[in-house]
């Protein structure tokens, strides 16, 4: 194993206990890693208690022991994230995310990003404006619960239909 995938190793195992921690004396999600079958998302993460009966997004880790770029508000994680990551999980028909961990800090420290239809390039540096936290699970969980709350997922007609 190269020192690289050890990092990558790491970040995904603290991406796996971020996102099942307990908040507000509650889990938020359930996660399954995905692994090297699917290279462009790592976890597909189900919400738990959704408002319908199924609600689920994908997410990428990066990993990184390679601390930050810049300063303040411009201050960003050092990983990137390719123009050709950043098309394939645009196609993914479900909200798509990139996790950002900094493997240095104990337990890690982690950054979120939606890849939305404001995504377009690759990323050079991820931003921290959103720290992987409690709050952020609880916006996360939202934000996903509205999305597959808005769509009619029920097939209007089959081949199969009577």
């Amino acid at each position: 194993m190269t020192p690289q995938d050890q990092i990558g190793h790491r970040g995904e195992a603290l991406f796996a206990v971020m996102v099942t921690r307990q908040c507000e004396g509650r889990a938020w999600f359930f996660e399954v890693m995905l692994g090297e079958k699917y290279p462009t998302v790592d976890f597909h993460v189900d919400l738990l208690k959704p408002s319908i009966e199924k609600a689920y997004c994908f997410v990428q880790v990066k990993a990184t022991n390679q601390g930050y770029l810049g300063t303040g508000v411009t201050r960003k994680l050092n990983v990137k994230i390719t123009k050709s990551d950043v098309l394939k999980l645009r196609k993914v028909p479900a909200p798509t995310y990139i996790v950002g961990i900094d493997t240095t800090k104990p337990m890690g420290q982690g950054f979120i990003m939606a890849i939305d239809r404001s995504v377009t390039k690759g990323i050079n540096g991820l931003p921290t404006k959103y720290p992987f936290d409690c709050r952020a699970l609880k916006k996360l969980w939202a934000e996903v619960d509205d999305y597959w709350k808005a769509r009619n997922m029920l097939m209007a007609k089959s081949v199969f239909s009577i």
